[in-house]
């Protein structure tokens, strides 16, 4: 959405320049969201986390050896979070949404409303309260390792991908 916004404004003055970076981002994550729901929709979703860690590990590769091209860059954090978001859309049968939290936060508040308001409980409100836990431990844990580790704390998240993908590969 800020991408989009952003688009927006880039065009509305005019400003192809400005215009380009956003434009690409959502062409590439739609790319994403497409190659993973193909590996989704094949029952191959480990293999979506797979090429996503690959990309990130590119991302690492790219930026540790002191290069910063940025298209290369938007290229593989923006193709991998596609992939993430088809790749991991339910969690004991709750659709979910793993690269915004907007989705998240909307439907736990919905959902503590309509319990407050007397609905019985949704079994999903406990799930959708730990991805926004996790949300905000992931932030807070990639602030605190970026100062030490610089780029090389994303090797948690790979170290992550490779378990999901494993847990997946298993349970398919």
């Amino acid at each position: 959405t800020g991408n989009a916004s952003k688009l927006g404004v880039a065009l509305g003055r005019g400003s192809l320049t400005d215009a380009l970076p956003m434009a690409l981002a959502l062409v590439l994550f739609a790319a994403g969201v497409a190659v993973g729901t193909v590996l989704v929709d094949a029952r191959r979703p480990a293999a979506a986390l797979a090429l996503q860690g690959a990309l990130i590990a590119g991302f690492m590769a790219i930026v540790g050896c002191g290069e910063h091209p940025y298209y290369a860059l938007e290229a593989c954090s923006t193709s991998a979070l596609g992939l993430q978001t088809a790749a991991l859309t339910h969690v004991g049968g709750t659709t979910i949404r793993t690269s915004y939290v907007s989705g998240v936060l909307t439907n736990l508040t919905q959902g503590v409303v309509r319990r407050a308001r007397g609905a019985p409980v949704d079994r999903r409100l406990g799930l959708l309260a730990a991805i926004l836990v996790a949300y905000v431990a992931g932030a807070t844990a990639g602030s605190v390792t970026l100062h030490d580790l610089r780029i090389w704390c994303l090797a948690i998240q790979l170290a992550l991908l490779a378990c999901a993908a494993g847990a997946m590969t298993r349970l398919s």
